[in-house]
Formats: C-alpha cells, sequence, structure tokens
C-alpha cells in the first residue's frame, strides 16, 4: 500500500488504519513534514520521494538517521530514468547519488524498484542492476537491493501480521486448549 498524505497528521491517520492490512507500506514523501514523520515511525517500510521533482527529495543526513533507527528502507524507482531526458536526468542521477551514499553512510537499506507505470518499462533485475551503477552501487549491492531487501521487509512484516505476534521479540509460543 503506497500512501501521499498532505500531511503528518494524514499520515498518522492512514497508519493507523492500515498498517495491520497490509504487507508493505510506503510513503510518497512530498513535504518535509511527512518526510520526516515517516522517516520516524517503525509502521513505515518504504520511503518514496518525487523523480520528477528534485524539490521534493528530501533525503538528507537528518532523514537518513531517522530511518536508520526506525528501519524505514528508501526506495529507488529507476523506470522514471528511463523517461526523463537531458539535463533533469542527469540531475536525478546526481541526486540519487548523494542519497544513496547518505544511505550506505547511516546503514539505511536501500530498496530498488522499477516504478513502471506500463509493461513497456519493465526490465530484467539485471538490467536495473546494471541502471544502478550510475549511482555508484556495486552489482553484488544493487541485485541485494532488488530483491534481498524487498523480501526482508515482506518476511518481517508477515511475522508482524501473524496472530502469534505480540510486539518486537514477543511471540506467542503455544497455546492452551480451550483458551
Amino acid at each position: 500500500m503506497t500512501f501521499a498524505p498532505r500531511n503528518s497528521n494524514e499520515l498518522l491517520q492512514s497508519l493507523r488504519r492500515y498498517r495491520r492490512k497490509f504487507e508493505v507500506i510506503a510513503v510518497r514523501c512530498d513535504t518535509k513534514d511527512v518526510a520526516r514523520q515517516a522517516a520516524k515511525d517503525r509502521r513505515v517500510d518504504l520511503l518514496q520521494f518525487s523523480v520528477t521533482s528534485l524539490r521534493k527529495r528530501f533525503f538528507d543526513e537528518a532523514e537518513a538517521e531517522l530511518a536508520s533507527q526506525a528501519l524505514a528502507s528508501l526506495e529507488i524507482e529507476l523506470a522514471p530514468m528511463l523517461q526523463l531526458t537531458s539535463f533533469s536526468r542527469v540531475r536525478l542521477i546526481s541526486r540519487i547519488r548523494k542519497e544513496v551514499a547518505t544511505a550506505t553512510r547511516f546503514k539505511v537499506p536501500v530498496t530498488v524498484s522499477s516504478g513502471a507505470t506500463d509493461e513497456l518499462l519493465m526490465r530484467g533485475a539485471h538490467d536495473y542492476a546494471a541502471l544502478t551503477t550510475l549511482f555508484d552501487m556495486q552489482l553484488p549491492s544493487a541485485l541485494g537491493a532488488l530483491s534481498d531487501n524487498p523480501w526482508s521487509i515482506v518476511e518481517q512484516n508477515r511475522k508482524k501480521l501473524s496472530p502469534d505476534y505480540v510486539a518486537p521479540g514477543i511471540h506467542v509460543v503455544g497455546r492452551k486448549a480451550g483458551a
């Protein structure tokens, strides 16, 4: 489920309402207020930022520190890079390069997704991994960002959605018959 809240209160309401219903929660951070709230909230799995407006990309050191503590992941959509042209593509790649470096420095996982809006923009995993070299990701890290990181988010959240989950580190291991 992807949320695109206008403010942090709207984000909090959506998280309260939908977190226990979906395996993955992504938040489109179009304002700094929403970006900060999403980065510090443990219920958010993926932080998404605009690919068309660089002024709406708020992933900086403060954001990275909050995200690393809340275990959120920075999501990078690659299909828009195939659509942008000339200088706007160069600026986006430059910005993503800085964001990936910041995420790496603060140990924030990076998740790479297609971001495809139609089937003509779909590519294979190795094609997308090759694109990540444009922003200085090594091939093994890129393949992990395409498969391992998203899978670990799903696995972790499936455990949390289980009826045996109580709180972080606390699980029901057995139930009495008739209880």
